[in-house]
């Protein structure tokens, strides 16, 4: 499967604190899905990839969980 090209996208939102100047989410994806946040366009990045790999280990432990309790 191709990845899907990670959008970004400079919010600049009216508050003094910088660190969410920048959102990044996945091409196809919408409001509700997977975002990351940061003060520069490479932490938003950054911190989608960590947030999907969260979400994936989430998804993992259900699953086993699941499996385990089907046993």
């Amino acid at each position: 499967m191709t990845e899907r090209k990670i959008i970004t996208e400079y919010v600049h939102p009216p508050i003094p604190m910088r660190n969410n100047d920048w959102r990044a989410t996945r091409e196809g994806d919408d409001e509700d899905y997977i975002v990351g946040w940061g003060s520069t366009e490479q932490d938003a990045i950054d911190d989608l990839i960590a947030e999907e790999g969260a979400a994936q280990d989430e998804a993992e432990a259900r699953a086993a969980a699941r499996k385990a309790g089907a046993a």
